[in-house]
């Protein structure tokens, strides 16, 4: 084989392995979508309109669920330097706290500075703070924690409306 048949083999393996890490991440934003609305399903307000057996028959059958999606282990490991790590264990303990504060007044406009500084077009206040930390984790990341940010904004949204 020449050397330009060996080049063109890796591009085409390069192409897959792409194909690969993005067919790994959908997976797991579906394993994260499908554990939060099965961890939402039980403050369903159809569900409490249900008559008691037919409640514990649904929710038995939700945790059988949760159990089974649990189980799923998707994972697509991200390459970071030391200073990498450390700040995404430093913006995971921030978003890790907004968990702990849910139901703060405030948790929700410290949640939407967080998101805002994730965004390059911010539609609101930035947590300058939080913006320097997430500055530092690789671009992977940075969009996991997006998404996270989004999905708790999505929850207050579903509870406080």
């Amino acid at each position: 084989m020449s050397s330009r048949r060996l080049l063109e083999l890796l591009d085409s393996i390069e192409k897959r392995v792409e194909m690969m890490r993005t067919a790994v991440q959908a997976l797991e934003i579906e394993k994260d979508t499908l554990v939060e609305l099965l961890q939402n399903f039980s403050e369903s307000s159809e569900l409490k309109k249900l008559s008691d057996p037919e409640q514990e028959e649904l929710l038995l059958i939700r945790s059988r669920l949760l159990k089974r999606a649990t189980t799923v282990d998707v994972s697509l490991l991200t390459p970071r330097t030391d200073d990498q790590a450390e700040a995404l264990r430093r913006v995971t303990d921030d978003v890790d706290k907004l968990f702990v504060k849910f139901h703060d007044e405030g948790t929700r406009s410290l949640c939407e500075s967080y998101l805002n500084a994730c965004l390059s077009d911010a539609t609101g206040p930035i947590d300058h703070k939080f913006q320097s930390k997430i500055i530092e984790c690789t671009a992977d990341d940075q969009k996991k924690i997006r998404k996270k940010l989004e999905s708790i904004l999505s929850q207050f949204a579903r509870r406080y409306s």
